[in-house]
C-alpha cells in the first residue's frame, strides 16, 4: 500500500517493474487514447496516487491504465473530505519538491 493513496497505485507499479521499464512502457490515464509522456521520475511522481485500473505485460510490452484522477480525489468525491486526504496530498507535495530538487 502506497503512502500516497493508501492503495496499490502507480508508485507501487514503479517499485514492482522498476523505473526504466515504466519509462519504456505505454501508460494511459483512463479515458485518454494518448499515452503519457514519461521521461524521468519527476514526470511520474504526480501520478503516484493514481490507481492501476488494468495492466498487460505481453511479450515484454508493458501497458498500464490508470484511473482518470488520483484515488484521493476519487474518495473525496465519493465520501467527502477527511483529514487523511490532506495527509496524502501533503506527502505527494513533499515528494514532488524532493524530486525536483535533484
Amino acid at each position: 500500500m502506497s503512502e500516497f493513496s493508501g492503495k496499490c497505485d502507480f508508485c507501487d507499479e514503479i517499485e514492482i517493474y522498476g523505473l526504466d521499464r515504466i519509462l519504456n512502457s505505454k501508460i494511459y490515464v483512463e479515458g485518454s487514447e494518448i499515452p503519457l509522456n514519461l521521461t524521468c521520475l519527476a514526470d511520474c511522481v504526480p501520478y503516484y496516487p493514481y490507481v492501476v485500473v488494468a495492466s498487460c505485460d505481453l511479450d515484454d510490452n508493458l501497458t498500464i491504465w490508470l484511473t482518470s484522477k488520483s484515488w484521493v480525489d476519487i474518495e473525496e468525491d465519493r465520501y467527502g473530505h477527511f483529514d487523511c486526504h490532506d495527509s496524502y496530498r501533503q506527502k505527494l507535495k513533499e515528494e514532488i519538491e524532493r524530486i525536483n530538487k535533484k
